[in-house]
């Protein structure tokens, strides 16, 4: 039988890696994907949306290259957390229909 410190243990690392993934796919996979020319918004070529001014912050000191926003990164950082919370249930509901547990998630 898993005790109850244990099971919080798993769902609490479960949230932060789940936060930690979407972090970094954020970050390595869908800003080049949404960004593949980061200079185009200073030279002007591109236009910044509403959307893209809310996830995304343009300053000098970066050369006017889009960073990512305070915005985007507490929504990447709960919507991973929220993820890795529900994939966490899911296994310890798994685990626990395995060993003939029924201790509620």
């Amino acid at each position: 039988m898993m005790e109850p410190g244990f099971r919080l243990g798993l769902k609490f690392g479960a949230v932060v890696l789940g936060a930690v993934m979407a972090l970094a796919i954020n970050v390595l996979l869908f800003t080049p994907l949404i960004i593949p020319d980061p200079c185009a918004y200073h030279n002007g070529e591109a236009k910044a949306t509403f959307i893209f001014k809310i996830f995304f912050d343009i300053f000098g000191t970066t050369g006017h290259h889009p960073e990512h926003s305070l915005v985007n990164l507490i929504v990447t950082t709960i919507f991973g957390g929220f993820a890795g919370w529900k994939v966490g249930r899911i296994l310890l509901r798994s685990y626990d229909r395995s060993s003939g547990e029924s201790v509620a998630c």
